[in-house]
């Protein structure tokens, strides 16, 4: 799914700066090994694991996690909050990263870990600026939304003595994204809030997404589409399941589940800019 973080161009004027980050304190891991991950057997899908409020606390793993990825984590911002060097959401590398964490650490002291890792291995620095992005707004397109109201559980129903069954969310997410031949992508909802949606969106359009809806709860749908600056998009029709998609997501999004976005207003963000990184970790 390379092509889901390719584009970066986000529609933005520089209102204030701030000082960038320049030096190296607060915790550490005890250990840490960074080494370049490998995209064709690495496990690109695999999950990180470990870590504060987790079962295995004092050891984190996390498997070919590209550096916008480890970015994200580790100033916990989303794919719209933050902004850098050309290439850095893209998924052309990964990295592998085995650490040994303090015992007791909270998440927070994690967070502050990781960026001291991506520092000192990558010479990462960072500063703050608040930017003004154009957002769009998600709602309801002209017939009325196209979307199958679900549960709350994906049970059939309570157990014997009244009480719902436990539900394994790991084995049975409530939305994924998947790759439909060489150029389509496929979400599939089985119980997704409109404003997850919203937020799926961001990542795809690379700017804020409202959602002005009004529907709550959660629904099942499968959208089929072409992410956006894809030279295919808008060439035909689609149907349903053709693994040859031509449906932009602005078209997908009507077509399929009755929504549209509209363009909202301009917002004041706060937005974390890369001033630096390195292209590989110096050596463990």
């Amino acid at each position: 799914m390379r092509r889901f973080v390719l584009s970066f161009g986000l529609a933005t004027s520089l209102l204030s700066v701030s000082s960038a980050q320049s030096t190296i304190s607060g915790p550490k891991f005890e250990v840490a090994s960074v080494r370049p991950g490998d995209l064709e057997h690495g496990g690109v899908g695999q999950k990180c694991t470990g870590g504060p409020g987790s079962s295995d606390p004092e050891t984190y793993r996390c498997p070919c996690k590209p550096m916008g990825y480890l970015i994200m984590l580790a100033y916990k911002v989303d794919l719209t909050e933050f902004d850098g060097p050309p290439g850095l959401k893209t998924f052309d590398t990964c990295f592998d990263i085995l650490a040994k964490v303090p015992p007791g650490a909270t998440k927070d002291q994690f967070r502050l870990m990781l960026q001291n890792l991506l520092a000192e291995r990558f010479h990462l620095s960072v500063h703050r600026e608040a930017r003004t992005l154009h957002s769009s707004a998600l709602m309801v397109g002209k017939g009325g939304p196209k979307l199958k109201a679900v549960g709350n559980s994906a049970s059939t129903g309570p157990s014997a003595d009244g009480t719902p069954p436990a539900r394994n969310l790991a084995a049975d997410p409530p939305w994924t994204v998947s790759q439909v031949g060489d150029r389509c992508f496929r979400l599939t909802a089985k119980r997704m809030e409109l404003k997850a949606l919203a937020g799926f969106l961001e990542s795809v359009l690379q700017t804020p997404v409202a959602d002005e809806t009004g529907l709550t709860g959660l629904y099942e749908f499968t959208l089929d589409f072409l992410p956006p600056g894809n030279p295919s998009a808008g060439e035909s029709d689609v149907s349903r399941g053709d693994e040859d998609c031509a449906t932009d997501i602005y078209s997908a999004l009507q077509r399929q589940l009755g929504l549209k976005l509209n363009a909202a207003q301009k917002l004041s963000r706060d937005m974390l800019v890369v001033d630096h990184v390195d292209e590989a970790p110096t050596a463990n």
